[in-house]
């Protein structure tokens, strides 16, 4: 690949929008041309400002009472076959609509992981693998909560041969996800933190890397290591809540 097909694919490279194997000729490729690097960062950069500086209200308790009375529902059908009917409509599209939601839920999870997979390549080929150095969790805490609209947990591993190095925020799944960032050997471990939406358990092994994903006290988690699988496998169990 060339600096002038890489380049017409880095956007989409960010976005998670290639192939595995495209994406891995892209992240290859950047990794050994430090012109393509250069533009990758600096997309990268401007990508995380624009969505860090995003504006954020909540809508107004009159605008949300509103809202509920519109789409409160209301009865039509008073007797009978009608009420039988009207129920047999209901929980058809209660169970579609449940289809639908864990449907949603799983190609979410699928675009997640694929964010994180993307995001631990870029940070390996451009040796930009923190924005905050660090080992201490309250230092990273207060670093994360200046980034991010919601509280992340920062978690130290007691487990050796695990270090921390520090953390950075990434775009994932369109929201600023904090990273946090330990060593084990000549690997790094990036460990992506998510408001909850109960995904469930999976694990990835693709391209070189091996993701482990969970849900706990809220949060979701994404661990992503070009280590071995029982390295990778090992930081679950090893992770506990810094206070």
């Amino acid at each position: 690949m060339n600096c002038e097909t890489a380049l017409q694919l880095i956007d989409a490279f960010m976005d998670s929008e290639l192939d595995p194997s495209t994406s891995l000729e892209v992240s290859t490729h950047i990794s050994a041309c430090p012109a393509c690097k250069q533009a990758l960062e600096s997309r990268q950069a401007l990508s995380k400002a624009i969505k860090l500086a995003a504006a954020f209200a909540p809508a107004p308790a009159a605008l949300r009472g509103q809202i509920r009375h519109k789409i409160q529902p209301r009865p039509h059908f008073r007797y009978g076959i009608a009420a039988f009917g009207m129920a047999a409509v209901v929980a058809a599209c209660f169970g579609f609509a449940t289809w639908k939601k864990n449907s949603d839920l799983r190609r979410d999870q699928d675009q997640v992981i694929s964010d994180v997979m993307a995001h631990y390549q870029a940070s390996e080929s451009s040796a930009h693998i923190v924005d905050i150095r660090s080992k201490e969790c309250g230092s990273l805490k207060n670093w994360f909560n200046s980034k991010v609209n919601w509280s992340p947990k920062v978690y130290r591993l007691f487990s050796q041969p695990f270090t921390m190095v520090g953390g950075r925020v990434d775009l994932v799944g369109n929201q600023a996800a904090p990273v946090i960032v330990y060593r084990s050997g000549n690997s790094n471990v990036d460990v992506f933190v998510t408001p909850s939406v109960d995904v469930k358990p999976r694990n990835v092994d693709a391209q070189g890397l091996h993701v482990r994903s969970w849900s706990d006290s809220g949060h979701d988690y994404y661990a992503v290591s070009n280590g071995s699988p029982a390295e990778i496998n090992a930081v679950q169990s090893a992770l506990k809540v810094c206070r």
